[in-house]
């Protein structure tokens, strides 16, 4: 832990341990990766290894930093989900063995590497410096709300009745649905703000910065964003009944009622996209005067078929899968080789498991699932035991980011939006494995 310096020895000269020292340093280092994973702009490049590699590489780096001074030493950062998680890892080697794309086997492999070191330095980290976990989670809602921020400024350049097709999103970010899942992110830290913090000045203050929140999910135009808000705001309900502890979640369930029936009738596409969310056919835009057909719009039914055809994927390859990092090459070549109504290929399953599933095969993308109910379990205990900032914050954010997945994979690519996403993911996990556990 961070140890206050002390006046001793010649004068004033401050003395502080070299463990002290050095947990500084590691600490720095953690934010500046964080830092790095959410801010606008494309992620550091400066060995040239290419946008798949890039990340992968500040992971490796950080991790190293973080983490392996304590491997070195033996100390191992033991979890309640290594075996499950070391199960995974070795299912991963094991069907990555004579697949379709050896280099992208590769580069999804050195990936999942780099997110694991990441996993264990962050819970590193956060044991050593307890206080350090409320300071990542305050500095990811900074964060993202920069990135928000721009992106809605940028959106009010091209009128906020519309919904461009091209959408200027900020500088190494890709669009609706990756921006839309960190502001659902950071839905979940606010909610958990809203509920633990004290006094009503903050309270109106946190209220105020869920509105902010609100009105820019509307604008990101993400569908999938607001059936996931419910989400969160259902668990957090279920955390604070649980309790019996009501008052607070009224508060927040009002906020976002309010403000999203206000939103509702203000913006004429998002109503309408509001509407597509129940309709299979449906595909439209706002012109100004009335609906016009989009087809840059995705149907409920182009998905539907998306999963009916991954379904097939998996049925061909039950044991084995396609190979980490192959789903894309395999589906369109033999299971989607049309291009879809909205003019788009099927790159990914639409669903995180189910993508994990085609994968990694039948036995793989079930040890996939338990360990992430392995993690919501965590989340769940330490919320319900110790409901702060953190524990709540945690169990809502990764809630946020399941429901995100639900209807889309955003973790689909190894480099750009969608690997920053799943980097920000595992650091979560950590957090969240990092707690201590009943009898520790």
């Amino acid at each position: 832990m961070l140890r206050t310096a002390s006046l001793s020895g010649l004068g004033w000269w401050p003395r502080v341990s070299w463990t002290s020292f050095a947990d500084t340093l590691k600490f720095s280092c953690f934010a500046l990766f964080l830092i790095l994973l959410v801010r606008p702009g494309d992620v550091p490049d400066p060995f040239a290894l290419g946008p798949s590699l890039s990340l992968t590489a500040l992971c490796l780096v950080t991790a190293a930093l973080v983490w392996l001074p304590d491997l070195l030493a033996g100390r191992w950062p033991s979890t309640a989900i290594d075996r499950v998680l070391a199960i995974y890892l070795v299912i991963v080697a094991l069907t990555s063995i004579n697949t379709i794309n050896a280099h992208a086997i590769m580069i999804a492999v050195l990936q999942l590497l780099g997110n694991v070191g990441v996993f264990y330095a962050t819970i590193v980290l956060a044991r050593k410096i307890p206080r350090s976990s409320e300071g990542i989670l305050l500095l990811l809602v900074a964060s993202i709300a920069l990135i928000e921020l721009m992106a809605l400024a940028y959106h009010a350049e091209q009128g906020l009745q519309t919904r461009p097709v091209v959408y200027p999103v900020p500088e190494g970010w890709s669009g609706y649905p990756e921006l839309g899942m960190l502001a659902v992110v950071q839905f979940g830290l606010l909610v958990a703000a809203l509920q633990t913090i004290g006094g009503a000045p903050m309270f109106l203050v946190t209220a105020g910065l869920i509105i902010i929140n609100l009105v820019e999910l509307v604008f990101l135009y993400f569908r999938s964003s607001w059936p996931t808000v419910g989400l969160v705001v259902f668990a957090a309900a279920c955390l604070m009944a649980w309790r019996s502890q009501l008052t607070r979640l009224l508060g927040t369930v009002a906020v976002v009622t309010v403000a999203g029936t206000v939103l509702f009738l203000a913006n004429p596409t998002f109503r309408y996209l509001t509407a597509s969310m129940i309709s299979l056919d449906t595909a439209a835009k706002w012109s100004g005067s009335g609906y016009v057909p989009d087809p840059s719009i995705a149907t409920n039914d182009m998905r539907i078929q998306i999963w009916r055809r991954t379904l097939t994927m998996i049925s061909d390859h039950p044991a084995r899968g396609v190979g980490l990092g192959n789903f894309q090459e395999v589906f369109e070549a033999r299971y989607n080789p049309e291009l879809n109504a909205d003019g788009r290929r099927g790159v990914h399953a639409h669903n995180l498991w189910l993508h994990q599933i085609a994968e990694l095969g039948l036995l793989g993308g079930a040890v996939y699932v338990v360990l992430w109910v392995r993690i919501l379990a965590i989340c769940w205990r330490s919320a319900r035991e110790r409901p702060t900032f953190l524990s709540l914050g945690l169990l809502l954010s990764i809630v946020g980011i399941l429901g995100s997945n639900l209807t889309t994979n955003m973790f689909f690519l190894t480099g750009g939006a969608s690997g920053r996403l799943q980097s920000l993911t595992w650091m979560l996990f950590g957090l969240a494995a990092a707690a201590p556990q009943r009898g520790d």
